[in-house]
């Protein structure tokens, strides 16, 4: 996934590229994948605010990465697994650049079917105008991007 966001009247150009290792299907052990937990509804005032959101796991995963994502605004996140067979299991917690988007592995956990992870986003604004979430660089998002195995589920989680 690569978001562009030209700041400029003048066409963008750029290679971007992914370098996959194609193997036999009977070579697969695991299909995994990746859900969005977070919230939709923002409305970030100017200065330092925070917003939530939270996923209650539709079934039994196993994580093991994190992938904390906002936009321009965004300076710090948090995401906590509130757990039935662990207790509270800190994911992420720490700041956050958006020229700096990284994927976190992290120790397997296993959620149970009705766990909650809660996602807090917190913002610098500096434009001077209340933001909403949105898929421009200048809107916001408030997402961890939470990957899982097995695969299967809805990919967006916001309740």
């Amino acid at each position: 996934n690569v978001h562009l966001f030209n700041v400029t009247d003048q066409p963008i150009r750029g290679r971007s590229s992914t370098w996959i290792a194609p193997i036999q299907e009977h070579e697969v052990q695991i299909l995994a994948d990746a859900v969005l937990a977070g919230t939709m509804k923002l409305s970030i005032p100017p200065g330092r605010s925070t917003s939530m959101g939270k996923c209650t796991f539709d079934r039994d995963a196993t994580i093991f990465g994190i992938l904390p994502h906002m936009h321009q605004t965004g300076v710090a996140m948090k995401v906590v697994a509130h757990t039935a067979a662990h207790g509270d299991v800190v994911f992420f917690d720490g700041a956050y650049r958006f020229d700096n988007q990284v994927s976190y592995p992290i120790d397997m956990v296993t959620v149970q079917k009705g766990d909650v992870v809660d996602v807090s986003c917190t913002y610098e604004n500096a434009t001077g105008a209340t933001l909403h979430w949105g898929e421009s660089s200048n809107d916001e998002m408030c997402n961890a991007g939470i990957a899982r195995f097995p695969a299967g589920g809805p990919s967006i989680c916001n309740r």
